[in-house]
């Protein structure tokens, strides 16, 4: 019998306790849902992650059979099922980044079309995935001032968001 924790994400963490489990951990005269209850706020205080995490009880025949998309599990109506609008977390999502930076240029598209123009080797970068340009592109336009300090804590922001490696992992 599974608890399904729903973080503030919307991200889930399955606690599976076993019949047996419960049997040795149910209090006298405590049911098994109250049990569940207090077990869940036990591991509530242990695990930090937890805190502002609701915990649901959801029937066994109500998660899914395959855990290799458990980045994409979410709980809706009582079962667990994989939510197919979730990216994974490996794949970056380039075109919701270009997206999210015309959002970002919205009240300043000169600014944006000036940027594409200088530097017209970004978004065939982009969809090549040739992280190693894409870095540097936007390297040598911070650095010429291209790029305003606020506007690129937001980009690395957007970045980090849709899983565009923009800084080089170690």
């Amino acid at each position: 019998m599974p608890i399904v924790w729903t973080l503030q994400d919307g991200s889930v963490r399955v606690m599976r306790l076993t019949d047996k489990f419960l049997s040795e951990n149910t209090q006298e005269g405590e049911t098994t849902a109250d049990a569940v209850a207090r077990l869940a706020e036990v591991e509530r205080e242990k695990n930090p992650e937890l805190a502002g995490a609701t915990a649901t009880l959801v029937r066994s025949a109500d998660m899914p059979a395959d855990r290799t998309d458990r980045s994409k599990w979410r709980l809706s109506n009582g079962s667990v099922a994989v939510d197919p609008q979730v990216p994974d977390p490996e794949t970056p999502d380039i075109w919701g980044f270009i997206e999210g930076i015309k959002d970002l240029y919205a009240d300043d598209a000169l600014v944006l079309n000036a940027f594409l123009v200088k530097y017209p080797m970004f978004l065939w970068s982009m969809q090549r995935m040739n992280w190693p340009a894409v870095r540097q592109l936007f390297q040598v336009a911070v650095q010429a001032n291209d790029i305003a300090p606020e506007k690129w804590a937001q980009i690395q922001a957007l970045a980090s968001t849709y899983y565009i490696p923009l800084v080089e992992k170690v």
